[in-house]
């Protein structure tokens, strides 16, 4: 499992697949929150997996502001090397959609607790 440092480029990747998938155009989404985004390799599924969290715009409808809470700001997201991100839902909590869609060794490798009591 490796733990790696983000680039530029693998950030807006992620920013164009969260907005794609929330169907908002790009200048609904300002980025990722600082200090938010985990990238890893895991050699054993040879996926990339990747979770951050996004900032709406301070100009967005309320409609878009309100699908932003909750967790709404959340992506997972995995892909193989060459391919294409895939994201998933982060549902309520959050922590218990990252606890089903990252395996065990990603969260380790990010100081996720891989358990939670209210999961």
């Amino acid at each position: 499992m490796q733990n790696l440092t983000i680039s530029t480029s693998v950030r807006a990747e992620l920013v164009a697949t969260f907005v794609a998938h929330l169907r908002v155009p790009p200048s609904d989404v300002t980025g990722t929150e600082p200090g938010s985004v985990y990238y890893a390799y895991d050699p054993q599924s040879g996926r990339y997996w990747a979770i951050a969290r996004f900032v709406p715009a301070a100009t967005d409808p309320l409609r878009v502001q309100v699908n932003f809470q909750d967790g709404g700001n959340i992506g997972p997201f995995w892909r193989l090397a060459a391919g294409l991100w895939h994201i998933g839902i982060a549902g309520i909590p959050p922590i218990c959609g990252e606890l089903r869609f990252f395996p065990a060794r990603v969260l380790i490798a990010w100081s996720i607790p891989g358990h939670s009591p209210i999961c």
